[in-house]
């Protein structure tokens, strides 16, 4: 893929060195650390490796298109086995929260994963706590599957997992209703 997805206010554009120092800022975030039950610290060199084990995975950087700024990340990791792929996002700039750039980023990429990759299933895991991000999936037409109960301990506390997918004929239907 070498063209930008653009939909509504976000640009999102693939994924390259030129996006791993911010990357690593903003996975050291206590914030982001927590949302995503990160519990090592991340480094230039741990990122690059991580990023170089990768197969069937999409990583677009996304950019705020009203301050033309770098904001965020969006992960498509793909089992053409099956059909289905695993989605992440986070939005690490806090001057680009809270302006529907998640929402837009999420839906080119749905789009993009649904019409491009041909996948039928598209899931993603969330902490139970994280009540912004459970409304943004469910306002995205993401049923909730389940919950692994206490499956993540971050050091002092066990948290709940929630597990959420759209299928291609529920976008499809939302996306025309």
């Amino acid at each position: 893929m070498n063209n930008s997805l653009i939909n509504n206010g976000a640009r999102l554009v693939p994924y390259s060195e030129v996006h791993f120092k911010k990357t690593v800022e903003w996975l050291n975030n206590q914030e982001i650390r927590e949302m995503f039950g990160l519990t090592n610290k991340v480094n230039l060199k741990t990122h690059c490796e991580w990023i170089n084990s990768l197969n069937n995975t999409k990583i677009w950087a996304i950019y705020d298109q009203e301050i033309n700024h770098y904001c965020g990340n969006i992960l498509l990791f793909s089992n053409p086995s099956h059909h289905s792929a695993f989605i992440q996002i986070y939005i690490g700039e806090p001057r680009s929260k809270g302006k529907g750039i998640g929402f837009s980023s999420m839906n080119a990429v749905l789009k993009y994963g649904f019409e491009k990759m041909k996948i039928n299933r598209i899931w993603l895991k969330v902490f139970s706590d994280n009540e912004r991000a459970i409304s943004l999936y469910e306002k995205l037409g993401f049923s909730l599957e389940g919950y692994e109960r206490e499956s993540h301990f971050n050091g002092r506390t066990f948290k709940d997992q929630l597990i959420y997918s759209i299928l291609y004929r529920e976008w499809k239907t939302r996306k025309r209703g």
